[in-house]
C-alpha cells in the first residue's frame, strides 16, 4: 500500500563567507533528491532572515568566519529553534574551534577535509532520515 504522506527533502541552509566552500557544497548537494538547499548566504543577517523564512531542519555553517561570526550564527539559530540541527565546518578534527561550536549549539562538527566524505550522510542523519 503506497503511503500517503508526500515526500518532503529535508530543507538545509549553508552559511559562510567564502564563496568557494559555500560554491563547492552547493555542487555537491545539487543532485541530492532528498536535500533542497534553501539558501546559502554569506552574512549573519541574512543567515537569521533566511532561516526564519525558509525553517530548515538542517543547517550548516562555517564555524571559521571572521570575528566568531560563525559561532554567532549557531548560538542565534539554537535560541531561535532549539530542535534545529546543526552542523558546523571546522578547519581540525577535535580542535578549539570545533569545541566551541558544540558548545555554542552545534549537534556535531566537520572538519573541511571530510566535507566530500560525510556531509551528505551527516545531514540525513541529523535530519532523522538515514
Amino acid at each position: 500500500m503506497p503511503s500517503s504522506i508526500p515526500f518532503r527533502p529535508t530543507r538545509l541552509l549553508i552559511v559562510g563567507r567564502n564563496s568557494a566552500l559555500r560554491d563547492g557544497l552547493l555542487a555537491l548537494i545539487r543532485e541530492q533528491a532528498d536535500i533542497l538547499v534553501v539558501g546559502a548566504p554569506d552574512s549573519s543577517g541574512e543567515a537569521l532572515k533566511l532561516f526564519i523564512e525558509a525553517g530548515p531542519e538542517v543547517v550548516v555553517v562555517d564555524a571559521d568566519m571572521p570575528g566568531d561570526e560563525g559561532l554567532e550564527i549557531i548560538r542565534g539559530i539554537g535560541l531561535q529553534s532549539p530542535g534545529t540541527a546543526i552542523i558546523a565546518l571546522v578547519t581540525y578534527e577535535w580542535d578549539q574551534l570545533a569545541m566551541a561550536a558544540l558548545a555554542a549549539g552545534a549537534v556535531a562538527f566537520l572538519p573541511r577535509d571530510r566535507i566530500a566524505d560525510r556531509l551528505l550522510s551527516l545531514v540525513r542523519e541529523s535530519s532523522g532520515r538515514s
